[in-house]
């Protein structure tokens, strides 16, 4: 590991920035035919048209709880401490029959707290060093719910290292007010270990003020990669684009990461409720 540290850390409102990503070049057409085409891509699943851009995907896993429990999902992950539920549910729902319900009680002994779906299989979960996924889910925050004044201490989806370092995560801003969606992608090496450890990248975007009372479906694309010249992200929310395509490091040198979702959060003396839909993954290529 090299001595030198370089530990870069950036916050982009709304995915503002320089995106890698062209948009195919359709020719000489014209506005009619353009017109039409646009027409029948938005009557069709706009994730298939996303998915077409990186190749032939194959479906690793579902966990959108259509099982009727947790059964798709590994665990469920809780600290003994923690005053939490994790709950199937009929309604609200996102798709299908069933939603999960997870729920955080005040807690305010310990660092942080969690009730989490958990799926720890690095390739089940899409999370295989090297490879491309698309993610696809769903939240529901209801107005009731509150969360930690932590800038991003309020995880409900986590794509977690196969280190004891925080990765990628979907998270609340609870110092913010109104309280704003944010999403984190961490990589590059380990420049120092204990706690949750650091490291050599730390890149953040603001997603907005958090709508509630109603689904929020996100859809992430992303290459596992220490290296920010080969790693990306790329994230929808209810089909608009909040992060173009940006090349990033999104991972340690060599590191997989498997999935959760539910809450894990900063000690707080508040009731947070979350649901959860849909997750899908998918895998680019082999």
């Amino acid at each position: 590991m090299p001595r030198s540290r370089h530990v870069q850390s950036r916050l982009d409102r709304g995915g503002q920035g320089r995106s890698r990503f062209r948009p195919s070049v359709y020719g000489a057409v014209t506005l009619g035919v353009l017109l039409a085409v646009s027409g029948a891509m938005l009557g069709r699943d706009s994730g298939r048209a996303q998915d077409a851009r990186s190749g032939e995907t194959r479906l690793v896993w579902k966990g959108d709880y259509e099982s009727g429990d947790f059964s798709q999902w590994e665990r469920i992950l809780r600290e003994d401490e923690s005053p939490g539920t994790a709950r199937i549910v009929r309604r609200p729902l996102a798709q299908g029959r069933y939603a999960a319900r997870f729920t955080l009680g005040p807690q305010t002994r310990f660092t942080g707290s969690r009730i989490e779906a958990h799926q720890g299989d690095v390739e089940t979960s899409g999370g295989l060093y090297g490879s491309e996924a698309w993610y696809r889910w769903a939240e529901f925050i209801p107005s009731g719910s509150s969360f930690a004044r932590h800038r991003s201490f309020n995880h409900v989806v986590q794509w977690h290292p196969n280190v004891p370092c925080f990765g990628a995560a979907l998270s609340v801003n609870g110092l913010a007010r109104p309280v704003r969606l944010v999403f984190n992608v961490r990589g590059g090496e380990i420049v120092r270990f204990g706690g949750s450890c650091e490291l050599q990248y730390d890149r953040a975007w603001d997603l907005g003020p958090l709508r509630r009372d109603r689904w929020l479906r996100f859809r992430l694309h992303i290459k596992w990669s220490a290296d920010p010249n080969e790693g990306f992200v790329e994230l929808w929310m209810n089909g608009g684009r909040k992060i173009p395509l940006t090349h990033v490091a999104t991972a340690a040198p060599g590191v997989g990461h498997y999935v959760r979702q539910g809450l894990y959060r900063f000690r707080c003396n508040c009731r947070t409720l979350v649901y959860g839909d849909g997750m899908t993954v998918k895998q680019v290529g082999s």
